[in-house]
């Protein structure tokens, strides 16, 4: 069976966000088709059910090699911080575009 890409949301993932002044936070990534200019993320805490959404930004890339047969373009990538300031807490989270 062969993939048919429909343009929504693909291969979310989720980590630790890097810096040091955001504790409790976490980066977001997720890969589209689509380039949308607001994408983001919806998300609030078990602590607080006031919904709060993170904006998105989108890179992609492109590679080229014998191995591949040519040119490789990925899809858009997003990658958001939510900045959720609890550290003993469930994160509940939607990605959008």
């Amino acid at each position: 069976k062969s993939y048919k890409d429909d343009g929504g949301i693909q291969q979310v993932h989720v980590s630790l966000a890097p810096q040091a002044d955001t504790p409790g936070g976490l980066v977001v990534s997720f890969a589209s088709s689509t380039l949308a200019s607001q994408a983001g993320v919806r998300f609030h805490t078990s602590e607080s059910q006031d919904e709060r959404t993170a904006y998105a930004k989108a890179t992609n890339y492109t590679h080229t090699t014998v191995a591949n047969g040519g040119r490789y373009e990925s899809p858009n990538l997003y990658h958001t911080l939510l900045d959720a300031k609890c550290t003993d807490c469930t994160l509940y989270y939607t990605p959008f575009l």
